[in-house]
């Protein structure tokens, strides 16, 4: 998937790579980390949506976050690895 300027993007999951394995959905959401405050609360609560569409009816947990660069003097992403649990 590719990341628009203003949102977050799921950039894989359990779905995607042929369904879920030992009953737990999981996914990683990708975050762009620059620009204005406003503009990164409004893409971290667009990644929080995606997570809980992607678990409802169940609630997500982090499992972990982490910035990731990609180039120098290119933007930089947070990946944030999720699990959905009861």
């Amino acid at each position: 998937m590719f990341l628009t300027g203003c949102t977050a993007s799921m950039v894989t999951s359990s779905d995607a790579l042929g369904g879920v394995q030992e009953g737990t959905r999981w996914g990683i959401v990708r975050v762009l980390i620059q620009g204005s405050e406003s503009a990164m609360e409004e893409r971290q609560e667009h990644s929080r949506r995606l997570m809980t569409e992607y678990c409802t009816p169940k609630r997500y947990k982090v499992i972990y976050d982490k910035s990731e660069f990609v180039f120098y003097g290119y933007p930089e992403y947070m990946l944030i690895r999720f699990e959905c649990v009861d």
